[in-house]
């Protein structure tokens, strides 16, 4: 008696996370220092776990239609959520530290938003 083989594919969904986390990781591993960078350790490992996050669920993705294993589902909203991160990743040429600078001492008081309403 013979048996059946039923394969099991990921969603579109899992494979667009998958597709965007490998990208992701791409851009992260890829990134040369400029001339007068600095070498931050904290963005040097959040850059190194990114990379290594991202890069180890697209491979668990790829790996799960070889090994015919199922794959969790993934929601639409987190594949938005990825796509924001992949394109800032981008914009920020792979720079980890670009990527989370944030302006703190910016403070922004509104003023120029009631000079663009006059």
């Amino acid at each position: 008696m013979g048996s059946i083989v039923v394969a099991v594919a990921p969603d579109y969904w899992t494979l667009a996370a998958a597709a965007i986390c490998a990208a992701i990781s791409a851009r992260i591993v890829a990134w040369c220092p400029q001339p007068g960078q600095q070498y931050k350790l904290g963005h040097s490992l959040l850059a190194w776990l990114m990379a290594a996050a991202s890069g180890g669920y697209s491979l668990s993705v790829g790996l799960s239609v070889l090994y015919l294993q199922t794959v969790a589902p993934v929601s639409p909203m987190l594949v938005v959520i990825l796509l924001v991160v992949m394109v800032q990743v981008y914009r920020a040429r792979g720079n980890v530290a670009a990527f989370l600078r944030v302006d703190w001492d910016g403070h922004w008081t509104g003023v120029e938003r009631r000079k663009a309403e006059h």
